[in-house]
């Protein structure tokens, strides 16, 4: 379950002076209509501020990338990955921190915080109290609840607080990736089973049925194009799958509005500023 802004159970820092510095530039992204490369400049001359890594911390997320991986990495790209990991998080919670989603960051925190909840979700149950989620929190899960969870929350705060430079790169982001935001209105599909074919016809309002009844057609159709085959095994019988025409219905930007500042605001906005963050203040490795 989604936790409140202020009670978020997150990673204690310890930044001294950096953290004034960053509270000052902060204000300036988000509430001050100045130049962007002037904002960029200013962010970078003051990355002073290096924070040191240990060798709990990196074995942590050497674990993460490693189990993230859907390939073998060599020892090289193992290492990059974790550094890149570590400076995504610390950019990610120092930003959050400084609009008051979560406290500072430090890997020791996080595992008093940890060891805090998991007794709390322990006494609620001894209690009878109903909440959601597990009764007891690996590293690994309370690290991706909590994430995922300030992820959210720094979307939400951008997207309320969002002027009009955010709004303009919104309706520019909708433009350029209209395909993401049009409705099927119908497919048609030549289905071939046990050498026996049928021309068939898939309307919007049948998908909601075939995602519950045939998941694997569901998904080709709904995300197929047009000439793309299937071939499996369904039910005991061979299966072939033509798709012989989509036809969609376009949406205005109005009536996607919200969707297209959360994914604007996800895929590129918060995206640019993390990096500008990850390169002002990188980790140390110290062990």
């Amino acid at each position: 379950m989604k936790q409140k802004n202020k009670n978020h159970k997150v990673f204690g820092w310890i930044i001294a002076g950096g953290l004034v510095v960053l509270t000052a530039v902060l204000a300036l992204v988000f509430f001050t209509p100045k130049e962007e490369n002037t904002i960029l400049k200013e962010l970078k001359a003051k990355n002073g501020y290096i924070r040191s890594v240990g060798a709990d911390e990196y074995a942590f997320f050497e674990k993460l990338v490693s189990r993230d991986s859907t390939s073998e990495m060599t020892e090289t790209e193992l290492e990059k990955q974790t550094i890149e990991r570590i400076n995504r998080v610390n950019a990610m919670f120092m930003l959050a921190s400084r609009m008051d989603l979560c406290k500072p960051y430090s890997f020791e925190s996080f595992q008093l915080d940890l060891e805090n909840e998991n007794s709390q979700r322990k006494l609620k149950k001894e209690k009878g109290e109903v909440f959601y989620g597990p009764v007891e929190f690996s590293l690994t899960t309370y690290y991706d609840y909590i994430s995922s969870n300030i992820k959210l929350d720094l979307v939400q705060f951008i997207t309320s607080n969002a002027d009009r430079e955010v709004q303009d790169g919104a309706k520019a982001y909708f433009e350029e990736h209209k395909e993401n935001y049009r409705m099927i209105e119908s497919v048609e599909y030549l289905l071939t089973v046990g050498g026996r074919a049928e021309e068939k016809t898939a309307l919007y309002e049948d998908f909601s049925i075939l995602e519950k009844t045939d998941s694997e057609l569901f998904e080709f159709l709904y995300y197929g194009a047009k000439g793309e085959v299937l071939e499996s095994v369904y039910q005991g019988n061979s299966r072939k799958i033509e798709i012989l025409s989509v036809e969609y219905e376009e949406l205005t930007y109005k009536n996607n509005a919200e969707r297209v500042m959360r994914d604007y605001i996800t895929n590129v906005y918060l995206e640019n500023w993390l990096q500008e963050l990850e390169a002002a203040y990188p980790v140390e490795i110290n062990f």
